[in-house]
């Protein structure tokens, strides 16, 4: 639930292979997964923060946001092991992946241009 983009936080990053296998269309990946925001109230929100460079996921290094967004979607219910990097200090976290549609709004009500959700 985390969202993350291609930064230029690093170069080359960890050592197993990407989760996912390689980059679209064979390109070489350009730099480290960065997080940049997260959802309200998500677990996501409780062991990250903005800035934290990605460098493993399940004991794989991850450069490719669709693998990582793929691996994500796969683990939905599961706690999956993360190294990240945070101010230059590396650490390991456990991130139970949410189900993204439990955490997203569902009613709205727009009232005077503005729109409210619940």
């Amino acid at each position: 639930t985390a969202g993350a983009d291609g930064g230029s936080g690093g170069g080359g990053g960890g050592t197993g292979a990407a989760v996912g296998g390689e980059a679209p269309q064979g390109k070489r990946p350009k730099g480290m997964l960065v997080v940049d925001s997260f959802l309200p109230g998500s677990k996501a929100e409780e062991l990250l923060r903005p800035g934290d460079v990605l460098l493993e996921i399940d004991g794989q290094a991850c450069l490719i946001f669709a693998a990582l967004e793929g691996h994500l979607d796969a683990s939905v219910g599961s706690e999956v092991p993360l190294r990240i990097s945070r101010a230059g200090k590396e650490m390991e976290v456990s991130l139970c992946i949410e189900d993204l549609y439990s955490l997203v709004p569902h009613d709205f009500t727009e009232c005077a241009g503005g729109v409210f959700h619940q």
